[in-house]
């Protein structure tokens, strides 16, 4: 297991699924940047030694990726974290992956100030980047002070909201007053055609930002859902 399958491991705990394509854009971001070729073949040798688990149903033009109960073990992770392929979920989860891309690669927003919902809920979270804004402490307050936890943080300033399904307009006030009151900004990424949603949160604020799923799956030039 070398350095690098170590860190395809742990962007796929932190996202739960992700395509070859968001895996390169991921690696690319934090400074590895791996050729498709080997990318492919490194993931399928991954998979036959059953480090991760690989999908491929109609719906996705490519494999979609997550950890195995043996990847979990080689990241020392609890394994009952692990998420089963499917699922509404399992759009959820790659939409997140694109828009931390999207955020990076065309809003210049910082790839070693991120944490995903799925790091804050951990009871330690491990911090690779000594640099940093996100120590222990600042971590613990979050966790202190928060009741609701956004799908991506950056900075401890900024959350986004991946928003697919739609819920009641009383729980999606809820969400938006928390992170008012949490974070200095709030971001939610929305499908451009469900004006509900988008409504409801103009309604709680006009200055609220949004951006489409359809831009950033525009942008980031994904076929279908995920190439």
């Amino acid at each position: 297991m070398t350095k690098r399958d170590k860190q395809i491991l742990r962007h796929l705990y932190n996202f739960r699924f992700l395509s070859t394509n968001q895996l390169l854009d991921l690696m690319s971001l934090s400074g590895n940047k791996i050729e498709l070729t080997y990318m492919r073949k490194r993931l399928k040798e991954l998979a036959d030694c059953e480090v991760v688990d690989r999908n491929r149903k109609i719906l996705y033009q490519s494999y979609i990726y997550n950890l195995s109960d043996f990847g979990y073990q080689e990241l020392n992770e609890d394994v009952k974290r692990h998420v089963k392929f499917g699922g509404r979920n399992l759009i959820h989860e790659l939409f997140v992956a694109d828009t931390l891309i999207y955020m990076c690669k065309f809003l210049s927003y910082d790839f070693n100030d991120y944490l995903t919902e799925e790091q804050l809920l951990l009871d330690d979270i491990e911090i690779v980047e000594e640099e940093s804004v996100f120590t222990s402490e600042v971590i613990k307050k979050m966790k202190d002070n928060k009741k609701h936890l956004g799908d991506l943080v950056f900075s401890n300033e900024t959350v986004i909201e991946v928003e697919i399904s739609r819920k009641r307009k009383s729980r999606l006030f809820t969400n938006l007053e928390q992170n008012k009151k949490n974070y200095k900004k709030q971001i939610w990424v929305i499908y451009e055609h469900d004006k509900y949603i988008e409504n409801v949160i103009k309604k709680f604020d006009e200055e609220i930002q949004i951006i489409y799923i359809e831009t950033i799956i525009r942008k980031l030039g994904r076929e279908l859902f995920y190439g």
